[in-house]
């Protein structure tokens, strides 16, 4: 029988080159939702809340809710549907003190939902946990202060808006006009 949880975190920190894993390929997405829609689905309806009760299967229910959907559904609505149960999986992993015995690669995964959150506390958290990490992953802990500083100023990703079907204001326009505000 396969164990689903392996293979997604051997897909991850295995068989993909850490480069790739932010890179856009609609290669890679392609072969993400072809291994893993189905996983997807089962996760998205609660059949893998039980991953919870490893440290391991922890980081692979959030990869699977929060990193797999950006890529299969990129440019849609969907890729951002199970960020909410994504950011639960992170902050149930984070009470239980879970991250605390994966490595510093594996953790990232685990602070990952919060940075995807349009809520301040959420990505303030965020910018706590990857500044805990930020000697050994200095480039992760940049981009959540990034992102951070993103929602301070406009309380959302204005680079979702038009997938979400909000309208821009005027300062996001402005900020969207610059090559620079690529996340």
């Amino acid at each position: 029988m396969r164990d689903t949880r392996q293979d997604i975190l051997n897909f991850w920190f295995v068989e993909t080159p850490s480069p790739q894993w932010f890179q856009k390929s609609d290669v890679f997405d392609q072969q993400i939702l072809e291994r893993f829609k189905i996983s997807y689905k089962l996760a998205r309806e609660g059949a893998c809340d039980g991953w919870q009760d490893s440290p391991d299967g922890t980081v692979a229910l959030c990869l699977l809710l929060d990193q797999f959907p950006r890529r299969m559904f990129r440019g849609t609505e969907q890729a951002y549907h199970a960020d909410k149960q994504a950011l639960l999986v992170a902050k149930r992993a984070i009470a239980r003190e879970c991250e605390q015995a994966l490595d510093l690669i594996k953790q990232r995964f685990i602070y990952m939902p919060f940075t995807q959150s349009e809520n301040l506390a959420d990505q303030q958290k965020s910018v706590q946990y990857f500044e805990k990490n930020k000697e050994g992953d200095p480039v992760a802990y940049m981009h959540a202060q990034k992102r951070c500083k993103v929602i301070e100023a406009f309380g959302r990703f204005p680079q979702r808006n038009a997938v979400l079907g909000r309208e821009n204001t005027p300062e996001e326009e402005e900020y969207l006009a610059d090559p620079r505000s690529v996340l």
